[in-house]
């Protein structure tokens, strides 16, 4: 959050036209803001919410900074990866499975802080089913649809006559 002072006055005008005396309206899509005489951050976060280019912009020139490099994501950039979520969530999930399957590692593999750590660094919204659900679930999903997909080759040779 950006907190305007006396000098960003100027910035201001670049993008807001004051109306009344606790009114001010974003050149940029007519919204009107409530601005009261002593802060304009509620124009500032108007930039930062609706219009993030104009938003850089107004740091750039007003001299401010933005979040830091390591800040804590905003909410909302939180929720734009989780739309997706349980499509990579399946993903995650069968690419563990395969992972267990190929190098024959231990269901109890999954809840290692060894392999829990860069799981949570790499997707930090992904929570990793246990080994139970591995066992009773997953692994045999992977191995009906393997038979199948093989069965199905199988078949398909066998009329093609090789």
């Amino acid at each position: 959050m950006v907190l305007l002072v006396r000098g960003d006055m100027n910035e201001r005008t670049k993008h807001f036209v004051k109306n009344f005396a606790q009114e001010a309206t974003c050149k940029s899509c007519d919204m009107k803001l409530r601005a009261p005489s002593s802060t304009t951050t509620p124009l500032a976060n108007h930039l930062e919410n609706k219009h993030f280019s104009l938003h850089s912009m107004f740091l750039k020139d007003s001299g401010k900074q933005g979040r830091p490099d390591g800040a804590q994501p905003l909410i909302k950039s939180a929720l734009k990866l989780g739309k997706d979520l349980p499509q990579r969530e399946r993903t995650a999930m069968m690419t563990i499975a395969r992972m267990l399957v190929f190098d024959l590692q231990l269901y109890s593999c999954v809840e290692n802080r060894g392999f829990r750590e860069p799981m949570n660094h790499m997707e930090k919204l992904y929570k990793i089913p246990s080994r139970t659900t591995f066992s009773r679930t997953v692994i045999p999903e992977l191995y009906r649809d393997t038979v199948t997909a093989v069965k199905e080759r199988m078949h398909a040779d066998f009329w093609e006559g090789v």
